[in-house]
Formats: C-alpha cells, structure tokens, sequence
C-alpha cells in the first residue's frame, strides 16, 4: 500500500509539472534559467542520492528532465511534450489501479488502453485527425515496449511529428518560437527528418520481436 501511495504521488507530482509546463510553452529569458537550473539540479539528485519517491539512476525521472532541459535550451515549444507529461502517468495510475492482463514485463493492458486515450487528447495541437488517430496508437505501444525509458520514446515521436510537420506544412497548433533559436529548430528538423527511416526500422523490428515472442506463447 506504501509503495502503490508513492507511485500515484509520484504520477500525480509527474502531471502536474508537465501541465505547468505545457501552460508556459516557450518560457522568457527568466524562467528558461530557472526550469534549466531545476532540471539539471533534479538530474544530478538522481544520480547521486534521490528523494523518499525515486531510486538512484532512476531512467524515468532522468529523462523526463533530460527532455525539458534540451528543449529548454534549443527553445522548442514545450508544449508539444505534453503527451510525455501525461500518457506515462496515466498508464502507470490505470495499471497500477485495476487486475488486468500484461503483454509487455509489467505494463498491463488497461493501461495501455488508458494511455491511448490520453494520447489522443493530449495532441490537441495535431490538427490532421488521420494523423492525430495514429499517433494515438503509436505512443501507447512505444509507452510499453519502451518499458523505464518510456519517456524519451514518446519525446522522440512527438519531436518527429512536429518537425514534420514543420517541415511539410501540416496544420498544428501555431507556437510562436524565440527569434534567436529558429537556425537551431532548422538544424534539429533536417537531422532529425533525416533519422526518421532509421527509427522507424527500429520500432517496427522490436514490434515484431514482441509480435514473435507472444505468437510462440500462445
């Protein structure tokens, strides 16, 4: 009962920054010094001595502020993280909550099915509704597959999915950058465009390793 207390805290602390986040988007000169210096400070706790709800090294809570800390610095529209500050806890608090069957180590599928949910209404911002469906269904499987390092998977699909559409024109929420980053965002779109074949060879060979090994179950 302690640890499942620590855990929703730990989720419900995990939201509410993300959502606080997501409200300030691309901060002032100000507040990007601040949420840079919190972000580092909480890196460096976790990989020395944690508080009462972490673990040392702990991958979750270090890549969550590894992610706000890069898009911080290069003056990327926070917002568009808001699938990672919300799918994540989502599934842990449905998982954690209710008996339901796991497909991938210990997430189970209801919490799946609830961090897809919450997939679909945290990219708001995602205007195609094609794309906005299956993003809906990419983040969830990646949530799973990508099991302690969960947090850096979603940012990886959404940062693809905004540069892209940056890059092809598709219609998103308008976020007003800082004038000074826009050479760093073009740099960032063109590396990551060009990586994006790579990746999705990757995620596409782990799902069929994970499709393998539950046939062979059966």
């Amino acid at each position: 009962m302690e640890i499942w207390r620590h855990n929703i805290c730990r989720k419900l602390v995990h939201i509410g920054c993300g959502i606080t986040l997501a409200h300030i988007n691309v901060p002032g000169a100000h507040l990007k010094a601040i949420i840079i210096a919190v972000a580092v400070i909480s890196i460096i706790i976790f990989k020395t001595v944690p508080l009462r709800f972490g673990i040392k090294d702990d991958a979750g809570i270090i890549w969550y502020n590894l992610i706000v800390l890069l898009f911080a610095v290069f003056g990327l529209p926070l917002r568009v993280l808001l699938p990672v500050f919300i799918i994540d806890p989502v599934a842990c608090i449905v998982g954690i909550s209710t008996k339901s069957r796991k497909w991938c180590g210990n997430k189970t599928v209801y919490g799946t099915v609830a961090a897809g949910i919450a997939s679909y209404f945290s990219l708001y911002y995602v205007r195609v509704q094609q794309h906005r469906i299956l993003l809906s269904l990419v983040l969830p499987i990646t949530e799973g597959i990508m099991r302690q390092h969960d947090n850096i998977g979603i940012s990886v699909v959404v940062l693809l999915y905004y540069c892209a559409a940056q890059h092809f024109g598709w219609p998103t929420e308008k976020w007003k950058l800082m004038h000074h980053n826009s050479a760093y965002l073009s740099d960032i779109i063109r590396f990551i465009l060009s990586s994006f074949k790579g990746f999705l060879d990757a995620v596409a060979r782990m799902l069929a390793s994970k499709l393998s090994h539950a046939l062979l179950q059966l």
